[in-house]
This record gives C-alpha cells, structure tokens and sequence, in this order.
C-alpha cells in the first residue's frame, strides 16, 4: 500500500495518489456520430421534408 502525502489545501490530511489513463475515445465516437448521422437522414429526413413541404402548401393555398 501506498503511504499518503500530506496536502497542502487541507492541513492533517493525506491524499493518495491516483494513476490517470488515458481511454482513446476520439475514434469510437466519431464512428457512431456518423453511423447515427446517416441513419437520422435517411429516416427522419423524407418525413421532416414532407411535413414542410405540407406546410408551405397550407401557406401557399391560404393566400
């Protein structure tokens, strides 16, 4: 076991030392950004197109 060392924030305690890693998260995130990506545009995207492309018609008729 590690023996503490004293801290200078707050006097009579000891702090532990911690070993930092780091998790290489770059790659694996911008992948599933981009699978989500594609996969929105090609579900969400013809149904938001066509329910603007309704709304304009209400507009355009309306006048």
């Amino acid at each position: 076991m590690v023996a503490g060392m004293s801290c200078s924030v707050w006097p009579g305690k000891t702090v532990t030392p911690i070993d930092v890693v780091k998790i290489p998260m770059a790659a694996p995130l911008k992948q599933a950004f981009d699978e989500n990506v594609d996969r929105i545009r090609r579900e969400r995207l013809p149904k938001e197109l066509a329910s603007a492309l309704k709304q304009q018609l209400r507009i355009a008729i309306k006048r």
